[in-house]
């Protein structure tokens, strides 16, 4: 068996471009490029980064600090847990510098419940011993417009979720904060910019 090492592809008649692996073993130059958080805060047992994942133990409040910069303007994220108690909402709030945006101006909602001047927005619908996932696209966070996301959770009971909202503020923001309105959640959260 052998081993190829290499630290970038390209295709011979590419200028530029192409796949690279950094240092720390992220591909880029997909489609989708892998954003590690500079930094996580929670409330709870613990969370910890491991290169563009955040994986969290029992807590009920998550913040991602420097996820969103000017390198992309939009974002995928992914998301798996467990929570503590039956049928929790998993909400989401923008954030700058380490603070939440706690104005009402999220608007949105899942598949039936819209609701609008919140101050966070429900994302996915985690319970014990049930998974919620969710994958969802943010709209031009780090840019000072509105903040968009839409995307699709489920949770293991045949749950579909169908996930829309905005953040009103025209505020350029850095991160988010994911928390349950009841218990705790036990997952991970995959953070990529979207290739342009």
């Amino acid at each position: 068996m052998s081993t190829v090492k290499a630290a970038a592809f390209n295709h011979p008649s590419a200028s530029s471009g192409g796949l690279a692996i950094s240092a720390t073993g992220l591909v880029t130059g997909g489609g989708l490029d892998p954003v590690q958080p500079a930094s996580v805060a929670y409330t709870g047992t613990s969370a910890t980064i491991t290169g563009n994942r955040v994986d969290f133990t029992a807590v009920s409040s998550l913040s991602l600090n420097g996820v969103f910069t000017s390198a992309y303007t939009d974002y995928a994220f992914f998301f798996r847990a467990i929570g503590s108690t039956v049928a929790t909402q998993v909400r989401i709030r923008m954030r700058l510098a380490g603070t939440d945006a706690t104005t009402a101006n999220h608007d949105g909602g899942y598949t039936a419940s819209l609701t609008s001047a919140q101050t966070e927005l429900t994302v996915a619908v985690v319970s014990s011993a049930r998974y919620g996932m969710s994958a969802l696209t943010v709209y031009a966070p780090a840019v000072a417009i509105e903040t968009g996301w839409s995307g699709t959770g489920y949770r293991s009971d045949n749950d579909l979720l169908l996930i829309a909202g905005r953040q009103g503020n025209a505020t350029a923001y850095d991160g988010f904060t994911l928390n349950v309105s009841s218990g705790t959640f036990t997952g991970s959260v995959s953070i990529y910019g979207y290739h342009s």
